[in-house]
């Protein structure tokens, strides 16, 4: 589950559709642009052993991800 806000974050926590949404295996990627994930799934699942796959997702690899994004102002 990404966002299609650029700056934004998932929290699927925060309200009972997101928890839904984790309860049926969706794979939260914080801050990931959407068709950078849908790479990162495609490389995964094609490298990996299916139990890899969601470490592989939430592990950045290549500084696609992080903790927090600067806005240039």
């Amino acid at each position: 589950m990404t966002s299609q806000c650029l700056h934004g974050q998932t929290n699927l926590n925060v309200y009972a559709t997101g928890r839904d949404l984790l309860k049926a295996g969706v794979i939260p990627v914080a801050d990931m642009l959407p068709e950078t994930a849908y790479v990162k799934l495609m490389w995964a699942l094609a490298n990996h052993d299916d139990s890899e796959v969601e470490k592989v997702m939430r592990t950045p690899l290549c500084g696609e991800m992080g903790d927090r994004r600067e806005i240039d102002v």
